[in-house]
């Protein structure tokens, strides 16, 4: 899905691509998914799978 590249992109170059596609660099200390069904939750997991192995 677009979310999980989109944070693959920011842990690897610190960035996000906007809609213009222009890259912003973009400190994080957080990311909010908004969801509360399962595919939220499975997006979740991936997310912090995603931190923990960089």
């Amino acid at each position: 899905p677009a979310l999980i590249a989109q944070v693959k992109q920011l842990l690897a170059t610190g960035c996000v691509t906007t809609r213009s596609g222009k890259q912003l660099p973009l400190h994080a200390d957080s990311l909010c998914v908004h969801g509360d069904n399962a595919a939220g939750i499975a997006l979740i997991a991936e997310i912090k799978a995603l931190c923990h192995s960089n």
